[in-house]
């Protein structure tokens, strides 16, 4: 056995593969898990991580992978390259891997996109698609061959149907029939030599001609053929014989057929062996909680909460632990006590680094990093061997120095109890030089040891780190957590005690154990008494900072929550205020149609004014409600009648008609209309710096002049085109446009027709005459337009 043998053993890496082998989901995947391979190229070593967590995702969020209906048909491809012929089951077998290839091939093209090195992996499939619905067509689902295989097939199946009908139809007769009841035997039929026969006394034998086939055991019974059965038996049997070669050409012709796509298949066998070995690693990694690490070929190791694999797979609350190698330190010296987990750790290391190596996933942090390590060598527990005549000291050395000569730069070197089971101080002093000399190989090294001195090599290699295993001084049991950077004691003396060896061999033992040996453990127990202290106050101060942040957390979630509140209180407003709104604007119509069937002026301006006065009361609602409490409270200041206003409600600018003086509501003009607004509800706009020229009267004019100015100005506002539109047409567009100069408090409008034939104009004039708007109407002068315009002048 090699030393890289020796080592795979200590490591206890058969176990995983086992396990790995376990999760497969076919024989072609068992295989490959259990003849699982360590590579050694980084580039091939990421493809297989990033395959088997992508695999992983699959399983978490797909539920499972399409596996089912793969079968290993090496054997039968090997019978097929002999030119054998398949039976129609072993064909089946081929027809349902080949439906497994397509239905896999398709589920990962179709999530190509999230699982890209999966969908790359099983590019290769072919499909096969002629082959497939071939035999897909030729055979059912009772792993036998179908009526489509052949057009003869069911002929000759009907035949032999036919022909055992007429035969049992026959036997049946016989069977009841009286001259035969002394004569049988029993009452039932069977078949021997593949021809039907019936059961009868021996000693009647020559009582009913036929042919003997056999005979019972005892000889009482002859199992003889009537003769009014053989015709039909040889009939039945040429029909079978037909079916038999008709059957076997079918099954040779598709056999044939699989042979064309022989290579087809072995590749096809080579993706899905591959598939199933990863979907087991995706398993494993599922029940490990395991992660791809980063990975490098510098040697640097860095696992974070990292586990030993097969303590996961066996047992719960398995202790965590950070390990460090490679970046400031090429060597780790772990010391503590017994049964305190320093092998535990050595076989972590180890079985994380031929998991790496192996394509799987490992039991540590997301955030870790492992290296590429060209070898693994170990040496871990009792190597004698009675039979070669090798002590355990003389074992462990020989190991060592095979492993020694087999090192290159870059190896990972594994040493559990470094030169054990000799004299003490030689024992120091040889495993000292291994470790120098393994170090100069350019190894990377971990050593277990309770040797103190070697526990001083850190100061003196810059190379080398200490890493001690914890141990409880309140219970006096190990923790089992690595602490790195401070080397750890044996505490052999309170495990001695702690396993019930009386307190006086304790307390003797440490009075011969005394001098310098002693001196130096009662510092390592004072400064690991302070480290965990300080560990705790450390633990004390997290759950603090946990407080704490769950604490803010809440807070953020009671905010969060009184936000929601105020946003569901506001949009509550907002659709009570809707509601208020539709039900003013319903108000609003009302009494415009009041107004419209009234046409009357002051129930128009009453409109106006409880328009508004609605419009101030949704807008007080709105400033009490959810109105922002930075808005400024507004103020007219010294404002006067002329001066430019804001009606905040509406936001429209308007003149004041009065001064306000003290006064809770005045007088606003806003273009035409005019209103009567809260004083609250107006902002003063700036004066611009112009001079305001004061309001003056008209000049007195003669009376022929006087009335030309008294005509009103031509506008938009106040005039209405009603050309080119029917009566009707013009009637309707006319009363609207009144309704519309009514409220704008138009006093006169202009109604353009035209003179056409006359009769627009005269059932416009006819409308305006009964019109409750106009006060009365006229044709317009010749500056107005003539006759083709009619003036009407509004109440």
């Amino acid at each position: 056995m090699t030393i890289i043998d020796k080592s795979l053993l200590a490591l206890e890496w058969s176990k995983i593969k086992d396990r790995l082998a376990e999760l497969t989901t076919s024989p072609l995947g068992r295989d490959e898990a259990l003849k699982l391979s360590l590579e050694r190229d980084e580039a091939t070593i990421i493809q297989r991580l990033k395959e088997a967590a992508e695999l992983k995702q699959v399983i978490q969020e797909e539920g499972a992978l399409p596996l089912d209906g793969i079968h290993d048909l090496r054997p039968l491809m090997l019978r097929i390259e002999k030119e054998g012929v398949l039976n129609a089951q072993e064909l089946m077998q081929v027809y349902r891997s080949l439906v497994a290839c397509s239905r896999i091939k398709t589920f990962f093209i179709t999530r190509r996109g999230a699982y890209p090195h999966l969908y790359r992996m099983i590019l290769p499939l072919a499909d096969l698609r002629d082959l497939r619905r071939r035999l897909g067509s030729c055979l059912d689902e009772t792993d036998g061959l179908a009526d489509a295989a052949s057009p003869l097939l069911p002929q000759l199946r009907r035949q032999v149907y036919f022909l055992q009908q007429a035969i049992k139809d026959k036997l049946t007769s016989i069977l009841n029939s009286p001259l035969y009841a002394n004569i049988l035997q029993e009452e039932y039929f069977t078949i021997r030599g593949n021809r039907y026969v019936i059961p009868i006394k021996a000693e009647t034998r020559g009582k009913i001609p036929g042919i003997v086939h056999d005979s019972s055991v005892s000889g009482a019974t002859i199992f003889i053929e009537p003769h009014e059965l053989v015709d039909l038996n040889n009939r039945l049997r040429i029909a079978e014989l037909e079916l038999e070669h008709e059957t076997y050409r079918i099954l040779r012709e598709l056999s044939l057929l699989v042979a064309d796509y022989l290579p087809e298949i072995m590749t096809n066998l080579g993706v899905l062996s591959n598939l199933d070995l990863t979907f087991s690693k995706a398993r494993l990694a599922i029940m490990l909680s395991a992660h791809a690490p980063r990975i490098n070929s510098q040697g640097k190791v860095k696992l974070l909460q990292v586990r030993h694999p097969l303590l996961m797979l066996n047992q719960e609350n398995v202790v965590p632990n950070d390990i460090s190698l490679g970046e400031e330190s090429q060597g780790m010296i772990i010391t503590g006590p017994n049964a305190g987990g320093k092998t535990i750790m050595l076989k972590t290391v180890g079985l994380c680094a031929l998991m790496i190596k192996a394509g799987l996933l490992i039991p540590a942090s997301a955030d870790s990093e492992m290296a590429v390590f060209p070898e693994i060598y170990a040496d871990i527990g009792d190597p004698q061997s009675v039979e070669s005549n090798l002590s355990t000291f003389s074992g462990h050395l020989c190991n060592i120095i095979e492993i020694i000569r087999e090192s290159s730069p870059g190896s990972l070197v594994l040493l559990d109890e470094i030169v054990t089971s000799t004299d003490p101080q030689e024992g120091e002093a040889l495993a000292q030089a291994i470790i120098e000399e393994l170090l100069a190989l350019d190894t990377y090294l971990i050593v277990t040891t309770h040797y103190n001195h070697l526990k001083a090599l850190s100061g003196q290699n810059s190379r080398i780190v200490n890493a001690g295993m914890e141990f409880d001084l309140t219970g006096l049991q190990p923790t089992f957590r690595l602490r790195s950077g401070m080397p750890g004691r044996s505490y052999g003396m309170e495990i001695a005690h702690r396993l019930g060896l009386p307190l006086e061999l304790c307390s003797r033992a440490r009075e011969l154990w005394g001098g310098q040996p002693q001196a130096i453990d009662t510092l390592l127990r004072h400064l690991e008494e302070q480290r965990q202290v300080m560990e705790r106050k450390a633990e004390e101060l997290s759950r603090t900072k946990e407080e704490t942040d769950r604490l803010q957390k809440q807070v953020q979630e009671e905010l969060e929550k009184i936000k929601n509140e105020k946003q569901r209180s506001v949009l509550d407003f907002r659709q009570e205020l809707s509601q208020e709104l539709n039900e003013a604007k319903k108000k609003i119509n009302a009494l415009l149609e009041n107004i419209k069937q009234e046409r009357r002026r002051e129930k128009l301006r009453a409109a106006q004014q409880e328009l508004y006065e609605t419009d101030q009361e949704i807008n007080a609602r709105r400033h009490q409600d959810w109105w922002p409490a930075s808005m400024p409270i507004l103020s007219l200041g010294s404002c006067y009648e002329g001066d430019e206003v804001e009606v905040v409600s509406l936001q429209q600018r308007g003149i004041l008609l009065e001064d306000p003086d003290g006064k809770e509501r005045v007088g606003v003009q806003i273009g035409q209309m005019k209103l009567l607004v809260k004083t609250t509800d107006l902002l003063p706009l700036k004066k611009e710096n112009k001079k305001v020229r004061p309001r003056k009267k008209p000049p007195a004019k003669a009376d022929g002049a006087e009335m030309a100015l008294n005509f009103p100005m031509t506008s938009p506002e106040n005039c209405c085109d009603l050309r080119g539109l029917t009566v009707e047409e013009a009637r309707a567009k006319a009363e609207g446009f009144l309704d519309k100069a009514i409220l704008e408090n138009v006093s006169s409008v202009y109604l353009i027709h035209g003179y056409g034939t006359g009769a627009l104009k005269k059932a416009l004039r006819t409308y305006l005459a009964t019109s409750p708007y106009v006060r009365n109407f006229r044709p317009g002068n010749a500056q107005e337009g003539g006759d083709g315009v009619t003036v009407a002048e509004l109440k």
